[in-house]
């Protein structure tokens, strides 16, 4: 029954970040046109950070 729960929070987290990412990619793009370069790499850290909470997130569940 358990694993039965599990499963779509498994999947629904994955999808969540492969969309987020996907969205961030365009973000940056656009971020790299407008800019300078010390908030480039300030936004680039909290991407890092949004990465590990998701992959986090995804190995606990």
């Amino acid at each position: 029954m358990i694993i039965f729960t599990i499963h779509p929070i498994f999947y629904f987290s994955l999808n969540i970040f492969q969309v987020f990412k996907l969205h961030f990619d365009k973000f940056i793009l656009k971020v790299k046109r407008i800019y300078p370069k010390h908030i480039f790499r300030l936004i680039m850290k909290t991407q890092k950070r949004a990465i590990y909470f998701f992959q986090y997130r995804k190995f606990s569940i």
